[in-house]
């Protein structure tokens, strides 16, 4: 898989605006404290994705091997946090309507 500097920093960009998204929906609305929880476990997972893109897109040591394992990684991570995100959304619009 090639990937590139332009796209790492795409993927960076879409991290921050995701962070900053959970951000604005934890503070809002008022939740229950597992509805909060969750928020900050999802906070935390994507402030984690954040790292792991960074260091992707700075690792010039490692081996092409590592580097396609980290992208992977990344990529199914995103996947799945993105997952979750969009199912918290679509449960929280559909209790609040």
């Amino acid at each position: 898989m090639k990937i590139s500097i332009d796209t790492l920093d795409e993927i960076i960009a879409v991290l921050r605006k995701t962070r900053d998204d959970i951000v604005e929906l934890a503070f809002t609305e008022k939740y229950d404290e597992e509805t909060r929880n969750y928020l900050k476990l999802m906070l935390i997972d994507f402030l984690s994705l954040e790292e792991q893109a960074q260091h992707v897109k700075n690792a010039s040591g490692d081996s092409r091997k590592v580097l396609h394992l980290q992208i992977r990684n990344l990529r199914t991570s995103m996947q799945s946090n993105l997952g979750h995100l969009a199912t918290f959304y679509k449960l929280y619009i559909e209790t609040t309507s």
